[in-house]
């Protein structure tokens, strides 16, 4: 045998070993149960992303690709009907900044997706920060936290949609005033 042919060969044997390190779409039941399962287990800190097709494949073992095959305005909705339904979690929802900024001209349909996200989110508490300080802070959350990403089919640079998780029943106003207390409390003892 020709040595090409023996390393085609080779390969071709060996790389069904390696399936299980593919990036395979989940069917739409599956991504569902996934959501349904983990959401109990997820707290203060953890995040989930709803992310466009392009969004990479991260190495970190504390984030999860779940690749759903399904638009992204489908299962951001289901997310957030989700999460509604939970008592301990508070969604904070973070959009990419420069999703502000891409026209129709380089991005065909973008304003219409925009304004159905802008929608969706509805009155939701939602802030905006770019895609590198929304990955930095996702990558650094899953060196010790959990990370769903729910991979979609959406085509649209910059669509990415990022939910920190707080807890429902405690509030940042109320995080700042308990450390302000301890802060004065301490203060005071010295």
């Amino acid at each position: 045998m020709k040595p090409r042919l023996v390393f085609i060969t080779t390969l071709l044997a060996v790389l069904p070993t390696f399936s299980g390190l593919a990036q395979t779409a989940t069917p739409p039941v599956v991504w569902r149960n996934i959501l349904t399962d983990q959401l109990p287990s997820l707290g203060q800190g953890n995040w989930i992303v709803i992310a466009d097709a392009a969004f990479p494949w991260s190495s970190l073992p504390g984030i999860q690709t779940i690749v759903t095959s399904t638009a992204e305005a489908d299962v951001l909705q289901a997310i957030l009907t989700a999460l509604g339904q939970t008592k301990h979690l508070r969604p904070v929802i973070y959009t990419e900044n420069e999703l502000n900024f891409v026209t129709d001209r380089y991005a065909n349909g973008v304003t219409n997706f925009r304004s159905g996200l802008m929608q969706l989110l509805g009155t939701r508490e939602k802030h905006t920060s770019s895609h590198d300080d929304l990955v930095r802070n996702v990558n650094q959350s899953a060196q010790s936290l959990h990370v769903l990403v729910f991979k979609t089919t959406q085509m649209t640079p910059y669509s990415s949609v990022y939910i920190q998780l707080e807890s429902a029943y405690w509030t940042t106003e109320g995080e700042k005033a308990m450390h302000d207390a301890m802060a004065a409390a301490a203060a005071a003892k010295k």
